[in-house]
């Protein structure tokens, strides 16, 4: 991608910085029925050549009346040396930027064709359409351009990478003024960063942000940035800082939220700074209480403490609060069976585990594995606990919730097994178990 475009960009510098002068002499009139001339040879060997003649055309008299018609010979050129997804963004831009010209229908039929033949396109015929229908009502030629790159842009095609590219310096050339310079931009380093050119897109984004320091968009230059660093470049630390930019000096904008959870989760995942990654969970918890990302970062609290800090009891607190403010959803179901493993076999605390395995059971009695930790509680209290009333008393709920289970029989067994060992006693269990 990167040749062919700057070859692209290369060759505008030179018609538009040292040629000029030059160009300022030549007749529109001439350059265009040299044009028309050469065309009609239909030359194989010239199609690149003429497909950049008319860029300089266009670029020269982007208001001549003969515009929509070369637009047209390039599509047509495109199309003949086999590159469709250059064709029909050529067709597209006739549609838009000229949709009152004799070349509407044949470029509707090209972008219709197009669509047809491109599942990944198709899915977005509905607003590549409204945007061609809309182009009617805009008057004004840079909006016309802009509501065309945004298109190009939407349809997240790396095989128009460069098209786009040059599409979007041209309009920095043809509106120098406009005030949406600072987007265009912006979108230039994004395609750059689709198309895995991250140097290129690092460097997009520092010209967005050293030429436009006080646009909008400078909080989200700073969050791509960092999701380079932390993507591509493979710099934690780096992609924290930027992230710290982006929280401290934009606090209430779009990306603050993003940042902060993303800091989070490098500095968990990424750093190895356990401490400084529960700080920025809990932070991102407190400042954005309706993201809904706020139970995700609950349970990565939960889970630094309870796998990487090791601390059970701060652990368990967590996967309760989840297990309270989420019951209805399934990050419920997962912190409880967590609580259970933590108190089972890292804490040894039995009366625990088993209140933990039974809640399970009672909060969740179409999970698959509900029957399973209930007979783990049984088996608990009867192996652990020495608690066989207790054990009773689980075997003969797992019977009565599910007869038919394939362990029916075994749970069968197990209660008559333990029947004379129970006795009248305050089982363990009650003792220890707390609420």
């Amino acid at each position: 991608m990167k040749k062919n475009f700057y070859i692209h960009v290369l060759f505008f510098i030179l018609a538009g910085v040292w040629l000029s002068p030059l160009f300022a002499q030549i007749d529109s009139h001439k350059f265009y029925g040299y044009l028309q001339k050469e065309y009609k040879l239909d030359d194989k060997n010239l199609k690149k050549y003429l497909i950049n003649e008319i860029d300089v055309f266009l670029r020269l008299f982007p208001d001549n009346e003969a515009a929509p018609n070369l637009i047209n010979m390039q599509d047509s050129l495109y199309d003949k040396d086999g590159k469709d997804y250059e064709s029909f963004a050529t067709a597209l831009k006739n549609l838009v930027l000229y949709p009152q010209s004799n070349f509407v229908v044949q470029s509707k039929d090209r972008v219709l064709e197009f669509i047809e033949d491109k599942k990944d396109i198709a899915e977005k015929k509905e607003v590549i359409f409204k945007v061609i229908q809309d182009s009617v009502f805009v008057n004004l030629a840079e909006n016309r351009y802009y509501n065309y790159l945004k298109l190009l842009y939407d349809l997240e095609q790396t095989k128009l990478s460069d098209f786009t590219l040059a599409e979007l310096q041209n309009f920095v050339f043809r509106f120098p003024n406009d005030n949406r310079i600072d987007q265009i931009l912006t979108w230039y380093a994004d395609v750059y960063a689709r198309d895995g050119e991250e140097n290129e897109a690092n460097a997009s984004y520092l010209k967005v942000f050293t030429i436009f320091p006080d646009s909008k968009l400078i909080p989200y230059v700073y969050y791509q940035r960092a999701v380079l660093y932390a993507d591509e470049f493979k710099d934690a630390k780096s992609a924290v800082s930027i992230l710290s930019e982006v929280i401290e000096k934009y606090p209430d904008s779009e990306q603050a939220a993003e940042a902060l959870f993303l800091a989070a989760k490098l500095k968990e995942e990424k750093i190895k700074d356990y401490d400084g990654a529960i700080i920025d969970y809990r932070k991102f918890i407190v400042t954005y209480p309706d993201n809904d990302k706020v139970m995700n970062a609950l349970w990565q609290i939960a889970q630094i403490n309870h796998k990487n800090l090791k601390k059970y009891d701060e652990a368990i607190s967590v996967y309760m609060e989840i297990e309270a403010k989420y019951s209805t959803f399934l990050s419920a179901l997962n912190a409880l069976e967590q609580i259970a493993e933590i108190y089972k076999k890292e804490l040894k605390d039995y009366p625990n585990a088993v209140l933990a395995l039974a809640k399970i059971s009672e909060n969740h009695p179409a999970y698959e594995k509900s029957p399973d930790y209930l007979l783990d509680a049984a088996s608990l209290c009867e192996d652990e606990l020495k608690d066989y009333s207790k054990a009773k008393f689980y075997y003969e709920l797992f019977l009565k919730k599910y007869p038919d289970h394939k362990k029916a029989k075994n749970a069968t067994k197990q209660l008559q097994k333990i029947q004379p060992l129970i006795d009248t006693n305050i089982s363990p269990l009650e003792q220890s178990a707390q609420p």
